[in-house]
């Protein structure tokens, strides 16, 4: 009898479901639990009666609990009244076992042999042949088993991979990857799997090797060194080899010993020319890219054999269901399984930090899955994976790579080539490490795709974190290691990093995370005051590493951002008063922001903010600057709010620092002119200005929108327009989904079966 042990209840309800729809030749409803009456399918008889069915996936369960959620059922059914009803068990009923249940349901059934158990669906499935192959899972499962029953030598020799296969298939979901995976391994008979830790590499690949067992092919697992692969060549079977990690854990020393990479390259090559013959490998991306870098032949390995498996591809319906089948087969109390209903599923499956291998933690025996709060815990781990990325960091990385993601770390979220470049430099200096332009794209390389991504923006290149848990990561690093910190902070290039620095190392960081003793720790920057302050003082007027992005999101030029050194004053007086510089320098400023305004240089939002601020730190005596350049500072920001009035947003700032309150208090040649700008914005854009809802409110506080008014109802026409039309373009190009829907309707349904009311 099929393994039906490897699908969890939905899965069961599934091939119970196509099973009915090809014997009866019409379309079946699926009906969630707890909503269902006794129902899990449905479907017309050809007299126009409704006909139900109830499946119970009872592998793990006594006969005596089956029965007892039979009878459970009784009554459900008699208030549907079907004309037909049918049972379906994955467990394997005996004759006497069948004849109980149906002397429950013998009212709506018209024998016992609508009481289908076990082999009674195993039975329907070999008939149905392509109602299994549509289930991939249950057919592998099939496949395997079959393969290793009439190989038992090969059993024996490989008990370790047909264990873990086993495993695998129990809780894998199949996606996008596996569509993908499947087709280079088709056609050039051979796929390298590189990817972060975690994220799947190995059950992607264990799910290939065990679709070629499925067809007859021997599995010959690499443990050590491709000679075992070419010493187990045989042209006479079709094999699959696989190579798992095949450069090492952790660093490709472990195994590329001499010559290794070129035997490694024509054993590729060998398979790649022969038909019965697959070849499977994994790899951390970081590692493969260091590997080619020293050894020649594997520069060699074409892009057509790569895939790199990435948290992307798993949509947010594939993380829900990997998170329900994981679930689903461990040992995981009701109480805790509740917690993730009633949409508690969405704090794990919409989590930044999503990983499958801490969904595979969290499920497993090591974690806490039987006590109040398994939901919390779980999402604790998701939120600080540092243990994930710790071993590659502390073992593998060289002193240059670890100094690239300690700068990173201080940067824009996306920093600039050349300005991470800069400041990469400027640490290792101060580090007194040997860095220059070459290791710099050297670490880039070898970190890409797993601790950073690169990606290009118009003309510029630009670097971030992988994802936000290895920022994280890289920032713990950071604050527990003062000499780190120190050295960060004297080298910086740019007034960001300080305040990144700032504001992840603080006592009031939003990043800050228990470190492995358990207790909350934090670096206060407080305790480099004189260098932090230093620093500020010396990057105030550098240029801004944050870059200034078009329409379409690329990079358009080094320009500073508009408000860049009011945002920057107004950080430094926010910080704690002994991190501040002096208040002559703080005069200074002023003054300097003061002759800006003069040029119409700055945002002026900004520049009211930081006014507000100044004024009230001055009135607190929080800091003490002279009267007469507090009066320049407020007389030329008036001054450049009232004098260069031509945008909506020039006039919301002049309204809001002189704080009108009443109508009488505006001057009737300022009304006049802003009727003019109104009347101009709202003839000029089409279909409308884009700020038309502050041209309205101001125009209301100016007590002229009579005035603008039937311009104001002609553009919300055209507005409406527009968006229809636009609405009308985006249905005609939407495609249907075959699939369940992700928007959370069905994947509620979902995880309420966990209910702890639910048996």
């Amino acid at each position: 009898m099929r393994n039906f042990s490897v699908l969890s209840d939905l899965d069961f309800e599934s091939v119970v479901s196509d099973l009915i729809a090809g014997e009866v030749g019409t379309h079946v409803e699926r009906f969630a639990r707890g909503a269902d009456g006794g129902i899990d399918l449905r479907w017309r008889l050809p007299g126009g009666q409704l006909a139900i069915a109830q499946c119970k996936h009872y592998f793990k369960s006594s006969f005596s609990q089956l029965l007892a959620s039979a009878k459970d059922e009784v009554s459900k059914v008699k208030k549907q009244a079907p004309g037909e009803y049918r049972f379906y068990t994955s467990f394997d009923l005996t004759v006497s076992q069948k004849q109980k249940i149906y002397e429950l349901f013998s009212s709506w059934m018209s024998g016992p042999e609508l009481v289908y158990g076990g082999r009674d669906i195993d039975g329907e499935l070999t008939r149905n042949g392509e109602v299994e192959r549509r289930h991939i899972k249950l057919w592998l499962s099939t496949g395997t088993e079959l393969f290793w029953a009439t190989n038992s030598e090969l059993a024996s020799r490989s008990s370790m991979l047909r264990t873990r296969l086993e495993r695998t298939l129990n809780t894998y979901i199949e996606g996008d990857s596996y569509e993908e995976s499947m087709k280079i391994l088709d056609e050039h008979n051979v796929c390298l799997i590189a990817g972060v830790p975690g994220i799947g590499k190995s059950a992607l690949a264990q799910m290939l090797v065990a679709s070629y067992l499925a067809l007859g092919y021997q599995p010959i697992e690499v443990s050590e060194d491709i000679k075992e692969a070419w010493a187990a060549l045989d042209t006479k079977h079709s094999q699959i080899f696989f190579y798992d990690d095949f450069l090492g854990q952790i660093s490709f020393s472990e195994r590329m010993g001499k010559n290794e990479d070129s035997r490694l390259a024509n054993f590729i090559d060998a398979v790649g020319g022969m038909k019965h013959k697959k070849l499977v490998m994994t790899t951390r991306e970081y590692i493969l890219r260091d590997a080619r870098r020293d050894y020649r032949r594997l520069v060699d390995l074409g892009d057509d054999l790569h895939f790199i498996l990435e948290l992307d591809d798993y949509s947010r319906l594939d993380r829900a269901q990997i998170l329900y089948s994981h679930l689903w087969h461990a040992d995981v109390s009701v109480e805790c399984l509740a917690e993730l209903s009633d949409g508690g599923w969405k704090r794990i499956v919409d989590h930044s930090g999503y990983n499958p291998r801490l969904i595979e933690y969290c499920t497993g025996p090591s974690f806490d899955s039987s006590s109040k709060g398994y939901l919390d815990r779980f999402v604790d781990i998701l939120t600080h994976p540092e243990e994930l990325w710790r071993n590659a960091y502390e073992r593998h990385l060289i002193d240059s790579q670890k100094a690239l993601l300690l700068t990173l770390a201080s940067m824009p979220v996306q920093a600039s080539h050349p300005d991470l470049q800069a400041a990469y430099l400027s640490f290792c200096s101060e580090s007194h490490l040997h860095a220059n332009a070459a290791s710099f794209r050297s670490s880039l390389e070898m970190l890409e795709m797993t601790f950073i991504s690169i990606a290009k923006r118009g003309a510029e290149v630009m670097v971030s974190f992988h994802s936000p848990s290895v920022a994280e990561f890289i920032l713990d690093q950071i604050r527990e290691d003062p000499a780190t910190l120190s050295s960060l902070i004297a080298s910086v290039v740019f007034f960001e990093q300080l305040t990144a620095l700032r504001n992840a190392t603080g006592e009031d960081s939003s990043f800050s995370t228990s470190a492995s003793s358990g207790v909350v720790r934090h670096m206060p920057i407080n305790l480099f005051g004189d260098e932090f302050t230093e620093a500020l003082m010396g990057t105030f007027e550098s240029p801004s590493p944050v870059k200034i992005l078009n329409q379409s999101g690329y990079v358009t030029g080094y320009e500073d951002p508009y408000g860049l050194f009011e945002n920057r004053l107004e950080a430094v007086l926010g910080l704690e008063p002994e991190l501040r510089p002096p208040n002559t320098w703080i005069e200074s400023r002023l003054v300097f922001l003061a002759d800006r305004w003069k040029n119409l240089q700055g945002e002026k939002s900004d520049a009211i903010r930081l006014y507000r601020k100044v004024s009230k730190l001055q009135k607190d005596r929080s800091i003490s600057v002279s009267e007469e350049v507090l009066a320049e500072f407020h007389e030329t920001l008036e001054s450049w709010l009232s004098s260069s009035l031509e945008g909506t947003s020039d006039w919301s700032a002049f309204v809001d620092f002189n704080s009108f309150e009443d109508v009488d208090d505006i001057d009737d040649d300022i009304r006049d002119q802003f009727l003019d700008h109104a009347l101009s914005e709202l003839d000029a854009w089409d279909p409308s200005p884009p700020d038309l809802n502050d041209l309205v409110e101001l125009a209301e506080l100016f007590d002229v929108y009579p005035s603008i008014e039937e311009s104001v109802a002609e553009a919300h026409q055209r507005e409406e327009e527009h968006d229809a039309k636009q609405e009308d373009d985006s249905h005609a190009t939407r495609y249907p989904r075959s699939r369940m829907s992700e928007t959370g309707g069905d994947i509620d349904e979902m995880f309420n079966r966990f209910k702890a009311s639910e048996s």
